[in-house]
């Protein structure tokens, strides 16, 4: 089973310790660059969790497709779009974001959502 993971969510419970919960709920947590990016670029010790854990289980890809998430940009944020682009490129069972309005786009697309 493939999840996909926005930045919201992994901070809220990397801040929590219980990142272990995606690990244990999912075969394959995937997270995209943008992501990562996104939370690299306000270090802090939610960042080093997050960041010991790409170096451990999850896994950090790019997207194949840069038009698609291009098209979502207008709608959403990079790390929002890049998630939905990716959880299309794999058939990923489940997306995991908080923003109501990622959430709605992702529903319709008929993703399974799942948030914190």
């Amino acid at each position: 089973m493939i999840w996909v993971v926005d930045a919201g969510p992994l901070i809220f419970l990397s801040k929590l310790d219980r990142l272990h919960l995606l690990r244990d709920a999912a075969d394959e947590i995937i997270i995209p660059s943008a992501v990562l990016n996104e939370i690299q670029a306000q270090p802090d010790e939610a960042t080093n969790k997050i960041t010991s854990a790409v170096d451990s289980w999850m896994k950090m890809r790019h997207i194949a497709n840069e038009q698609a998430a291009e098209l979502l940009l207008g709608q959403l944020d990079r790390g929002e779009a890049e998630a939905i682009v990716i959880a299309k490129e794999l058939n990923a069972e489940r997306i995991v974001l908080d923003d109501l309005d990622a959430r709605r786009f992702a529903r319709q697309l008929g993703f399974s959502i799942i948030g914190t």
